[in-house]
């Protein structure tokens, strides 16, 4: 009996073992199963916690380099504009200086002096000296003016060399008579020996000064004798209430050139447009924008490319903000700020993807 029982109970404690056994080896499988679902999760929310952060970063750094962009294009825009317009501004004070002193000549000319005038004289190329020059058909010595603006040489002399600004200075009368200061005698004469009668009242530095009743600036015009591409500004000079003629300041684009070139580089450039939206100056290596005189240069408010159209419109009118443009197959971000004394804009192109 006690053997039977021993059995029975050896078995029920090996049973009671394996069942011990099997129970403790599926909470293992249970556990790891579970340990092992968890630690999916976490690696998934990991990752996803990764790429919605590296979502993030690259969204904020995007913005962050948008706004870097921006501020520094925009200002670096501004400062060139102002840059260029204290120049311009600067013509400006000198021509209402030549006006005034025209004017005063010409309502006193009856009691001064007849100043000594003389024609250009190739012996003094190089040497800043005053000559006059006469449209075709018109007898200079018979002129009732030109006496008393003789009297302004010294002056616009003194004007010329003492400015890197100006490349010339000038007035053309309304008898079709010119007194003005230049260094450059020999070009107006042909190859015979004679004079080249100078076209005054047809040049758009004057005709643009009579037609606007006041200050004027010209687009990019050749020069009568050189053929050098160059900007006048002019004013009329009025006595009683009529004009009897204009002073003009050739405008030296050299310096100002340069500046443009500086300010360029292999990602971007500047260019400034005038108040009829054409190019006046411009980096030599851009590729978009060709200087050209005002009669062949292309409005640029009215180009098919209409972001463009509107863009020069705004910068013409206003500082722009950050501007992402289409020109050519390429995408742009652009900046303008206007320049006041003149009515002209310095817009500034960056290549976006640099």
């Amino acid at each position: 009996m006690n053997r039977i029982l021993g059995k029975i109970l050896g078995g029920i404690k090996k049973k009671t073992v394996f069942l011990v056994l099997s129970i403790l080896v599926l909470l293992g499988i249970v556990v790891s199963a579970v340990s092992a679902y968890q630690n999916r999760m976490l690696m998934s929310i990991v990752g996803e916690a990764r790429i919605e952060q590296q979502q993030a970063i690259s969204l904020i750094s995007k913005e962050t380099m948008h706004q870097v962009m921006a501020n520094t294009l925009v200002s670096s825009t501004a400062l060139q504009a102002e840059v260029a317009d204290n120049d311009f501004h600067e013509i400006v004070n000198d021509i209402y200086m030549l006006r005034t002193m025209a004017q005063e000549l010409t309502e006193r000319k009856d009691n001064l002096r007849p100043a000594d005038i003389f024609l250009p004289d190739p012996a003094r190329d190089g040497i800043p000296s005053a000559m006059v020059l006469s449209e075709a058909g018109v007898d200079y010595t018979e002129s009732v003016y030109l006496p008393a603006v003789g009297h302004m040489s010294s002056f616009m002399i003194a004007m010329y060399s003492n400015s890197d600004k100006i490349d010339g200075c000038y007035i053309g009368l309304a008898d079709g008579t010119h007194f003005g200061i230049d260094v450059n005698f020999s070009n107006k004469y042909d190859v015979d020996g004679n004079l080249i009668p100078f076209p005054v009242r047809e040049r758009p530095w004057y005709k643009g000064a009579v037609e606007a009743g006041g200050l004027f600036f010209t687009g990019n015009e050749k020069d009568a004798f050189s053929g050098t591409p160059g900007i006048t500004c002019s004013l009329p000079v009025a006595v009683d209430g009529e004009i009897v003629g204009v002073v003009g300041i050739d405008i030296g684009l050299k310096s100002m050139c340069d500046f443009i070139n500086t300010s360029s580089n292999t990602s971007g450039f500047s260019v400034i447009v005038n108040n009829n939206g054409q190019v006046i100056i411009a980096p030599e290596s851009n590729e978009f924008f060709e200087i050209t005189t005002s009669d062949e240069a292309l409005d640029l408010r009215e180009v098919e490319n209409k972001d463009l159209a509107d863009f020069v419109r705004k910068a013409l009118a206003e500082p722009t903000d950050l501007t992402l443009l289409s020109i050519g197959d390429r995408e742009y971000y652009a900046a303008g700020a206007p320049m006041p004394t003149v009515g002209w804009t310095v817009i500034s192109i960056v290549d976006k993807e640099v």
